[in-house]
């Protein structure tokens, strides 16, 4: 757990994260994500990110389905309507699998205008700025290395 951080200690972070594959657990991700948030200064703006490949396919109880289930998805919607009550903006990312789902995207972002979505990780990395544009991230003049977008095969994280 690292706590809240700069917008260039997010961007380090998440570079640093390797992705394996395996479950979705989306409503896991947006408790984790609004309970950190709960955190933040009096008075500056929260956004969460959400970058998915796939429907929810883990619940709660962290008991995997193997292929969509109505339960992940309804949990992963209340999780993201709680975080609009905190006054949280969520951003929805698809990224294009057999598995994607624009209707999770429209039904857990804020708005319609918050919901993106690209056929690969390489797209991503096009669209970034555009991402970033949503939250009100500001982009300075000075060159900074981008992160990472491809999916690597084995999880870590460094802090």
């Amino acid at each position: 757990d690292i706590g809240l951080s700069d917008a260039d200690d997010a961007l380090r972070t998440v570079d640093e994260i390797d992705y394996s594959g395996g479950w979705t657990n989306t409503q896991d991700a947006i408790l984790k994500c609004r309970e950190e948030l709960k955190n933040a200064p009096d008075g500056h703006l929260k956004f969460l990110v959400i970058v998915t490949d796939g429907a929810p396919t883990n619940n709660k109880r962290d008991k995997p389905n193997g292929n969509s289930c109505t339960g992940c998805y309804n949990q992963a919607v209340s999780e993201a309507e709680l975080a609009k009550e905190d006054d949280v903006q969520v951003i929805a990312v698809g990224v294009g699998s057999v598995s994607f789902d624009k209707k999770l995207l429209t039904d857990i972002a804020s708005e319609e205008s918050l919901v993106f979505e690209v056929s690969d990780y390489d797209e991503l990395q096009m669209k970034i700025d555009e991402v970033n544009q949503a939250a009100n991230i500001c982009v300075d003049d000075e060159p900074r290395q981008e992160p990472t977008l491809s999916p690597t095969l084995f999880p870590t994280m460094s802090q």
